[in-house]
């Protein structure tokens, strides 16, 4: 398989081009010249299958995936002509940027010169992050690749369609019924599996910051063999498996279980009307169609019976997900992907049509295909009385018919997020396994999970109508987070859990493994300590979970605001009352008490530097937090008379919470432009390498009392405030007793 080793080190690592010296040391049999280009070497290397897999086990997971995007762009069919110019020993790429219509020529060669020439080249003042800009420079190459491949598979379909007349007709194809009947054509072929085998990541490096727990003795205790039918216990030699993420906790029947043949434990009976009798787990894994004998499934794979052992294989899902082979989500209620199939032609289509000079000829595709797209994209249902779980479901939203639906339980699991975290990658099957793929025979497509994401990323923001399949598409995306999902960071996992379904009130278990927030976990299991409702933190998360991700992730933890708790009538009060408090409770912490209590994260850069009085705030039992000191950027009455000028939410204009940026003030105007008798402190919370100060909002209670609640962000813009070459300094420290609810 084509792809990073698994054991590569989980670093995100600097500019590939800058590894030269080292690979030529570590590779001294292949007689590397060291005169010639980086680039050229690297190419060398790539061609010859050893030299290949050499190199690959010296880079990280994130050079890995440059690399290989860059070879992929180098080697295209449709590549810019100019890329021929280069030779062995040049140091700049003579491709003139501006005479590149595609975003992907443009996007690629960007990533081309900060992997292989100087950054100071590319960007000759940049005094930020090298890791970071690198980063984003990466991501954004990937996501416009993915978006690309998904538009030249659906064109590819359409090309070779029967009926040229209405070449975007997809055909009708028959449901399985039962999961025990023949595959079909739609679920694996010689085509779609060296597609698979030699993907290339949408994502690329999902949830680096886990590290080397990802990879090192994480590996799965039993896995289930699909031949004999049975589950084994692997001691050494782990064998190639698929990993399959699925959800039915919603589902299972209370006290009820049963016995399976081949597995040691009595496994949770589910409704069979909504997903499946597990009785019949055995034939319907027989038919599992990716090529790998063993499987792994939760249900078969991990005791359920609270033996200590599924303790330790929930706490390392990490590692069983990133090793697997494959991963694959089964939407175990849906019967096919016509629909799903007719959103994503035209999406791509549409994808291709941005191109100036339409050279595949695509627009004259897209209103034939808008017909064939207005039907369901399938993975959304009727909303009914229930609402998947809860009571008011942050997730059910209007489709183009302005008809309540909920989306498949999938999207709104919280195991499920963190198995999309750890693994974008993921085949999607129905409840037949029929895989998601354009095309057919010969040029089947699977389209990836992380490719649909990085899809509608590419297309942007579409104005005008679109058809009803694409529409729901984009709700959904929308509605269960996934939009964000290969530019997440830690805690954003934190903040999107909030506001999905967990049957297990100890919610920490389902995403501390893509948290790399896994010792406390460790430490109970090994003082089989149970969880009590009481212990959980406003109701969510146990205590000691969140002082692990506050060691992990620092100041970023406290760096959100409650979108839903405070609105415009917070801040007309002429005073708080104690209902308002109880509604503020956590106010900084990055999830709520409700189920519809959005956080709006406003630090978008991933290195920064905490303020150090942040390492002694503590979170308490109720959701507060203690500080001993504090980093004081301004104070209401402290006698300042330069004004200082910050981007802040919310807007005083409106005091309304907009998700879509914030607005520019002066802070001691807008500290006193509501209840300006109260103490009101902007607290600096961290600094990015951009010279910018980052913080909270805090107003005192009541007065003589240090208890304050947050009720704003705030960052100071580095354009108006200092000089590029110089570094801001922190503000001057105080010590107190503070609390915030």
């Amino acid at each position: 398989m084509d792809e990073p080793s698994r054991q590569t080190v989980a670093l995100r690592g600097g500019p590939v081009g800058e590894e030269l010296d080292r690979v030529c040391l570590a590779l001294p049999d292949r007689n590397l010249n060291k005169d010639c280009s980086a680039w050229s070497t690297f190419l060398s290397l790539l061609d010859d299958s050893t030299g290949r897999h050499k190199l690959f086990s010296l880079l990280s997971i994130a050079q890995v995936n440059s690399l290989r995007l860059l070879e992929e762009w180098w080697h295209w069919r449709c590549d810019d002509a100019k890329k021929a110019d280069v030779v062995a020993f040049d140091r700049t790429m003579h491709l003139n940027r501006g005479d590149v219509t595609y975003n992907y020529h443009k996007l690629l060669y960007d990533l081309w010169l900060w992997e292989f020439n100087s950054y100071h080249e590319v960007v000759p003042h940049y005094q930020g992050n090298l890791e970071d800009a690198l980063s984003f420079v990466r991501q954004n190459a990937a996501t416009v690749a993915a978006g690309l491949r998904v538009g030249l598979a659906a064109y590819e379909a359409i090309r070779r369609a029967p009926d040229q007349e209405n070449p975007v007709t997809l055909s009708d194809r028959n449901v399985v019924e039962k999961a025990t009947e023949q595959p079909s054509s739609k679920k694996w072929s010689p085509y779609a599996q060296a597609h698979v085998e030699n993907r290339l990541p949408a994502c690329i490096d999902p949830c680096h910051w886990v590290g080397d727990q990802r990879f090192q003795k994480n590996y799965p205790y039993y896995l289930w063999d699909k031949e004999e039918k049975r589950t084994i216990h692997f001691d050494v030699d782990i064998p190639q498996y698929s990993v399959i993420s699925h959800t039915w906790g919603r589902f299972r029947l209370k006290d009820q279980e049963v016995e399976i043949p081949g597995v040691q434990w009595r496994v949770p009976c589910l409704d069979p009307d909504q997903l499946f009798d597990v009785k019949f787990l055995p034939e319907i894994l027989s038919n599992f169609p990716l090529p790998t004998r063993y499987l792994w499934l939760d249900l078969v794979c991990i005791p359920q019976d609270g033996r200590p052992l599924q303790d330790i294989e929930i706490g390392r899902q990490a590692g069983i997900f990133t090793t697997a082979t494959f991963a694959v989500v089964w939407f175990n209620r849906l019967n096919g992907w016509e629909g799903l199939e007719a959103a994503l032609m035209w999406s791509g289509i549409k994808y291709l049509s941005y191109d100036a000079d339409d050279a595949f000829g695509t627009k004259q595709y897209l209103s034939q295909m808008s017909n064939e797209a207005m039907r369901p994209c399938g993975l959304t249902r009727p909303a009914n009385s229930e609402i998947e779980g809860t009571p008011k479901a942050a997730w059910v939203f209007q489709d183009q018919n302005e008809e309540t639906v909920t989306p498949d339980p999938w999207f709104t699991s919280l195991w499920t997020l963190q198995e999309s975290c750890l693994r974008p990658d993921m085949v999607l099957c129905d409840k037949n396994w029929n895989i998601l793929s354009l095309g057919e025979a010969d040029t089947q497509f699977p389209i990836l999970l992380d490719h649909i994401v990085a899809l509608f990323e590419s297309l942007g923001p579409l104005k005008l109508k679109v058809p009803a399949s694409v529409h729901e598409l984009l709700l959904l995306l929308n509605s269960s987070n996934l939009r964000t999902l290969l530019r997440m960071k830690p805690v954003d996992i934190l903040i999107l859990g909030d506001m999905r379904y967990c049957a297990n009130t100890d919610r920490a278990l389902a995403i501390m493994s893509a948290l790399g927030a896994t010792k406390w976990h460790d430490r109970r299991s090994n003082h089989n300590v149970d969880s009590r409702p009481e212990d959980l933190v406003l109701g969510k998360f146990q205590l000691q979970f969140l002082k692990e991700c506050l060691r992990r992730f620092g100041a970023i933890m406290f760096a959100t605001l409650n979108v839903y708790a405070l609105d415009d009538t917070f801040y007309e009060a002429a005073k708080l009352d104690a209902a308002t408090v109880t509604d503020l409770q956590g106010s900084l912490m990055p999830f709520s008490r409700g189920v519809l209590d959005p956080r709006y994260l406003h630090v978008l850069l991933v290195s920064v530097e905490d303020h150090p009085t942040v390492q002694n705030w503590s979170i308490q039992a109720d959701g507060s937090v203690r500080m001993s000191e504090v980093c004081v950027m301004a104070s209401i009455g402290d006698g300042n008379t330069r004004p200082i000028y910050v981007d802040v939410l919310p807007s005083r204009r409106k005091f309304r919470m907009d998700r879509t940026g914030m607005q520019q003030d002066e802070l001691y105007d807008w500290m006193s432009s509501f209840r300006p008798d109260s103490d009101k402190y902007a607290v600096c919370l961290l600094r990015n390498m951009k010279n910018s100060l980052w913080g909270v909002l805090l107003e005192r209670l009541h007065p003589g009392e240090d208890l304050f609640v947050n009720v704003g962000i705030w960052y100071t813009p580095e354009e108006q405030l200092h000089d590029h070459n110089s570094r801001c300094e922190f503000p001057t420290t105080v010590s107190v007793d503070w609390r915030v609810v």
